[in-house]
């Protein structure tokens, strides 16, 4: 089966966790810019690429889980989801700001 991953976080660190047939392979601490795993000491590191994949799809404390290979959210079994958990304030605002600026570039105001 494919590997497939989770993010969780304690408030202050993030943890992804790789599932093999429903079972925990391994789990690291990971940022931006470092992780705990064994290609730690590489300039990147599979975890690394994917946080900032996990976390632009609100996949944070969610109960889906994520196929690097694929790029695809999914359940525990590997079958695609799709995304329904709710999205970030932050987000929405970030989205809703980027729309009232393309509306202000096509009126031409």
């Amino acid at each position: 089966m494919t590997a497939i991953y989770n993010l969780r976080t304690d408030g202050l660190n993030h943890r992804i966790t790789k599932f093999i047939d429903g079972n925990v392979e391994s789990s690291y601490l990971v940022a931006p810019n470092q992780c705990t795993c064994p290609r730690s000491a590489h300039p990147t590191c599979r975890h690394r690429q994917m946080l900032p994949e996990l976390l632009a799809r609100n996949l944070l404390d969610s109960p889906l889980f994520w196929d690097f290979d694929r790029k695809v959210s999914c359940d525990m079994n590997g079958n695609v989801m799709r995304i329904t958990v709710p999205m970030k304030d932050e987000y929405l605002e970030g989205i809703q700001q980027r729309v009232d600026t393309a509306h202000w570039n096509l009126t031409g105001k």
